[in-house]
């Protein structure tokens, strides 16, 4: 059992026969909660708190099941007790009417880091002290807000939107500057293997430094994070078995990173549109899911409609909104391919942000609505290392030689300028926008997977966490006591 991997464990009865820790945890969060609208609805009860007593394996199920902690890192000592509110909650306003089950104070119940334990959840390390737990249920009742989901990121927002603000002032230095941020070189520009710089920018890191025939190292071969996230998150999305758009993101971040390393290899402004033209299709393409995401196919709206009494999500949009973003997107790309000058980059990021736009409010609706706290975990680190990338793309463009300067300076010419724009814009990037798209992609088959026995959830890496997680999908699990 301890060389599953945590959901197996929770999947998998201990001996033939028995029920598995999720299937004992959801029985008892169940029991709780007829109990508690039991007491609710007797008139001599009242409002008073309710006692619950049983064992040990129970509480810890109970909380594996319904918190996401991991199971065999859950210890409980003798007389250990949990204190729950229980309210009823809808996850979306279209969406069925479940109940919110939040952990306020424990005692006895220990976190103990086994092998896996913070790798695994690592939202469940102070065991989960202020996170809430969702359980489905059918019968009716009244929804109530998370007040603190708003407090909760307020201050994740405003780093976002200060980093935002930044890059307008990066643009504008690429504007004022004619996009001469810095590349200096040993050698004349007629010396140059692609010949003199056509591109709308040269970015910070010196041309030709390190081989003859790359104009930006750092930068060409940093784009790589770009591909190898990108076709990572296809192959994962395409063995979920997630809907083709979303394997598209994939690829299309893929496209990104090749076309970033042709730009920065040959500073030309045909390789600086194959650089961005992919930017504008990944963004647009990003925004049409987050249209389509909480929309059902036709088929199975006419499946829920003759088997369900609830409010039914909306239909999917028709064949116009795919067709206008598509002629969007054609007349942008053939924009970026002949617009030249100063106005180019004003050009790109306004095309570029109003896509970006739409997906970034999406995926925070997304963070915020989800209620697994794997994929609200995954989506947190998503934002927080997008604000970080696109600040250290501001800073390079802005302060591109001073910070040449300082840093020659701090290190007495030791150490070389590090390199913001690959690795801080580049690297992080990538990583920022596979987290989303996972994020996203898990989001979807969440909403989707609503038959008995379909579970999804991101899995962290052993190393990297929900820094690196895996996107897991089954439809074999014995899952029937969520509905």
């Amino acid at each position: 059992m301890s060389a599953l991997p945590h959901e197996a464990r929770l999947q998998t009865p201990y001996f033939e026969g028995l029920e598995t820790p999720q299937q004992v945890g959801l029985r008892a969060a169940t029991a709780l909660v007829e109990l508690a609208s039991d007491a609710r609805a007797s008139a001599s009860f009242g409002n008073g708190p309710l006692l619950a007593v049983t064992h040990s394996t129970v509480l810890e199920s109970f909380l594996a099941a319904i918190f996401g902690a991991d199971f065999d890192s859950v210890e409980t000592k003798n007389l250990a007790w949990l204190k729950i509110r229980i309210a009823p909650h809808r996850l979306t306003p279209m969406g069925p009417l479940g109940w919110r089950l939040r952990l306020e104070d424990s005692q006895g119940a220990e976190w103990q880091n086994s092998p896996d334990a913070l790798c695994l959840d690592l939202t469940a390390a102070p065991l989960m002290g202020v996170a809430s737990g969702y359980l489905p249920a059918s019968s009716d009742g009244l929804p109530t807000a998370n007040a603190t989901t708003t407090q909760q990121y307020s201050w994740m927002l405003w780093a976002l939107v200060g980093s935002l603000l930044f890059a307008v002032a990066g643009v504008l230095k690429v504007v004022a500057t004619g996009g001469k941020l810095g590349g200096v070189s040993t050698s004349s520009s007629s010396s140059y293997y692609w010949g003199p710089v056509t591109g709308s920018v040269d970015w910070c890191e010196a041309n030709y430094a390190v081989l003859p025939h790359v104009a930006e190292m750092a930068n060409s071969v940093s784009s790589l994070f770009f591909v190898g996230t990108g076709l990572s998150v296809a192959l994962q999305a395409r063995r979920a078995g997630a809907e083709l758009r979303y394997q598209l993101l994939g690829v299309c971040l893929a496209l990104v990173g090749l076309g970033s390393v042709a730009f920065h290899a040959t500073l030309r402004k045909q390789e600086q549109a194959l650089d961005e033209i992919p930017m504008l299709w990944l963004a647009t393409l990003a925004a049409y899911c987050i249209f389509q995401g909480n929309r059902a196919s036709t088929a199975t709206l006419s499946q829920k409609s003759s088997s369900s009494s609830h409010l039914l999500p909306p239909p999917p949009y028709g064949l116009w909104l795919p067709s206008v973003l598509v002629f969007w997107c054609l007349g942008a790309s053939a924009a970026q391919w002949s617009v030249t000058g100063g106005w180019q980059p004003i050009a790109f990021h306004l095309g570029f942000a109003s896509a970006e736009a739409v997906f970034l409010r999406g995926a925070w609706l997304q963070m915020r609505r989800t209620k697994d706290q794997r994929t609200r975990a995954v989506l947190e680190r998503a934002f927080v290392l997008y604000a970080v990338a696109i600040g250290t793309w501001a800073l390079d463009n802005a302060f591109c030689q001073p910070l040449r300067q300082l840093t020659s300076l701090l290190t007495w010419g030791w150490i070389a300028y590090p390199q913001l724009h690959a690795f801080g814009w580049h690297g992080v990037m990538a990583l920022a926008s596979s987290l989303m798209i996972l994020g996203g992609t898990t989001e979807r088959l969440e909403f989707l997977a609503d038959r008995p026995g379909h579970r999804v959830w991101l899995q962290p890496s052993s190393l990297f966490g929900f820094f690196w997680p895996a996107l897991v999908h089954t439809s074999n699990v014995a899952d029937t006591a969520l509905k």
